[in-house]
């Protein structure tokens, strides 16, 4: 369950592409080749390049590129777009370095939306509207994105008719009877509250530990196994269980 933080990078270069899994079939890589790139600089970064004080991380640009997966069955298409910048980065000897420039990627929309985790037939379909919408905004705002992973939880505990009271009282209340994910629930709670209150920078590693709590929780609330460890103990109690 546990998310790859370097997958879900806000930013990217050419020679470091993320391989995301298609949205659509779940089982292809989306491929993102330079020629699907397409750059518009601002009109800001044409102005700062006539000037004395330029240097590249004046450059600044939006681009749209199409993604493409590689599943012959599939073949879904994905639109990805954002920002691009410059940065001037060293390499060779660390002693005496040179410098070259790079260019960023930062996706700031993407359509239809990437899945951070599985979303299962087996949550309620207004659990996973919410998280569908957490997805989204991942890319887009991260404050907004921390209030819904809170929202999920609330949801989550109204579906288990866990009603009255604030979050934090609901959470003890449904604790009562899964104390090993109080920890977590509350995890997830203070996130959100600080979210609420913009109380701090919310960061992109603190948003992926909430969707790894997220799911986790998810999965011991609604009694996950997976069919093909469901179907094998299916099979040899079966076949075993009226022989000593």
């Amino acid at each position: 369950m546990a998310v790859d933080r370097h997958l879900w990078t806000k930013e990217f270069d050419l020679a470091y592409r993320p391989s995301w899994t298609c949205p659509l079939c779940s089982k292809g890589r989306l491929a993102l080749f330079k020629e699907n790139i397409k750059e518009f600089e601002t009109t800001q970064s044409k102005y700062d390049y006539q000037q004395d004080y330029w240097d590249p991380s004046f450059y600044k640009a939006h681009f749209c590129a199409t993604m493409k997966c590689d599943n012959l069955i599939c073949g879904e298409t994905v639109v990805v777009s954002g920002t691009v910048k410059w940065e001037d980065l060293p390499f060779g000897d660390p002693n005496f370095p040179e410098f070259g420039t790079e260019v960023f990627y930062c996706p700031k929309y993407i359509i239809p939306f990437l899945h951070i985790f599985p979303l299962l037939k087996t949550y309620p379909e207004e659990i996973n509207s919410l998280i569908k919408e957490a997805f989204e905004l991942y890319w887009v705002n991260n404050f907004s994105c921390a209030n819904m992973i809170r929202a999920i939880l609330e949801k989550v505990l109204e579906e288990q008719k866990i009603t009255k009271g604030t979050l934090f009282e609901r959470i003890q209340t449904f604790c009562n009877d899964k104390p090993d994910l109080k920890e977590y629930l509350e995890a997830i709670r203070h996130i959100g509250n600080s979210a609420s209150h913009r109380e701090k920078e919310i960061a992109d590693s603190d948003l992926l530990s909430g969707f790894e709590l997220l799911e986790f929780c998810l999965s011991k609330i609604y009694n996950l196994v997976p069919s093909n460890i469901q179907k094998s103990a299916n099979e040899l109690t079966n076949k075993y269980k009226n022989k000593k």
